[in-house]
């Protein structure tokens, strides 16, 4: 077992100094393994065709912004169709993903006073996440995840009440309390959230805390490419992204050489490359993470779960190597069924999971 108090990534490496050491002379228990920022929404998923996403004009694979109208109108659409229902969202389901394998949790986002609202609620606090930001007036945020057969996901997001996340719901001692602190490039699209995240990074460079960021879309990207760079220099010690879009943010069109040079801004690097698996990238020095081989049914939560199992395995202590592994795993097992949740607990299991001893592995 690793020693889960004493390592820990930083803008200067990994770091094998204790809690103490990052944390400064206030010494502060951790309570929580992560500490996510995202835009709160309710997933509901549904299997489509080619041509329904044809039909209706929907860009394939991506995340598109739409408005409550459009998405209400593809709802009724697609009324009877088998649908599963889940709190999601990019670092939610991140979150989640460090519970799956036993870690714990502090959410913040803005959900509102609704029955989707109650819901999503409700579910974090099943999971044992806490999350206690009062609703907003109005509709929670709500993700429309269309599955396509070849195990693709296409997103239309309402981001409704989510955007009305700001710098007072990020709270200092929460923060304080956790070992990392995690954010999804997605907060960028609207100002206060985007604001939020900033106030987040300060909060954890203050509290010498590591922050990890997700690029999260390849046109989320593209929207904030220089934004992304500058943080990525200054603010970030861990990137997660996928090898779209660290070709969009790097201009490289080979994605190892893409993955090196963001390594080269400061930050350690996570890129995954679907069924080939991952690499981690730190100054100079790339390695490959292999994948787990199986039967794709749905990619929804894949780069998401990824992030869970490595955020857990670092901050347990794990390498990040290791961590990578774990990522790994989760995200081979979530794609073999609908939606964004692990099939079964990881609890306990990150050892034989690197040790190879898993019935599944």
């Amino acid at each position: 077992m690793p020693n889960h108090a004493q390592t820990s990534i930083g803008r200067g490496g990994l770091e094998a100094i204790g809690v103490q050491g990052l944390r400064g002379t206030a010494m502060i228990e951790p309570q929580y393994d992560i500490f996510g920022v995202g835009n709160a929404l309710v997933d509901v998923q549904v299997q489509v065709s080619f041509d329904f996403l044809k039909q209706h004009k929907i860009d394939k694979g991506v995340m598109t912004l739409v408005d409550a109208e459009r998405q209400t109108e593809l709802l009724s659409v697609l009324n009877g169709e088998p649908t599963r229902v889940s709190a999601g969202g990019s670092a939610c389901n991140t979150v989640v993903g460090v519970a799956h394998f036993g870690g714990n949790g502090y959410y913040a986002g803005k959900v509102g006073q609704d029955r989707y609202g109650e819901f999503f609620q409700q579910e974090l606090k099943d999971l044992g996440i806490r999350s206690d930001l009062p609703p907003a007036p109005g509709m929670t945020g709500l993700c429309l995840v269309m599955i396509t057969p070849d195990a693709d996901r296409t997103m239309l997001t309402c981001l409704a009440v989510s955007v009305e996340l700001d710098e007072e719901d990020i709270r200092d001692e929460q923060i304080r309390r956790a070992r990392y602190v995690y954010i999804e490039g997605y907060l960028w699209d609207a100002p206060r959230p985007r604001h939020a995240s900033q106030e987040a990074m300060a909060v954890a460079r203050g509290h010498g805390i590591p922050v990890a960021f997700s690029y999260s879309d390849p046109f989320c990207v593209q929207r904030a490419t220089e934004d992304f760079r500058a943080l990525s220099r200054d603010s970030i010690d861990i990137v997660f992204c996928n090898e779209e879009e660290a070709r969009r943010i790097t201009g490289r069109a080979d994605r190892v050489e893409a993955a090196t040079e963001i390594a080269t801004w400061g930050p350690h690097v996570y890129m995954t490359a679907g069924a080939e698996g991952a690499y981690h990238a730190t100054g100079d020095h790339v390695e490959h993470i292999p994948a787990y081989p199986v039967e794709a049914v749905d990619t929804n939560g894949a780069g998401d779960l990824f992030a869970g199992g490595v955020m857990y395995g670092l901050s347990r202590g794990y390498t990040p190597t290791e961590a990578g592994r774990l990522g790994s795993y989760a995200a081979s097992r979530v794609v073999t069924q609908i939606g964004a949740r692990l099939p079964h607990t990881l609890v306990g299991q990150a050892d034989h999971i690197l040790s190879g001893n898993t019935a599944e592995s």
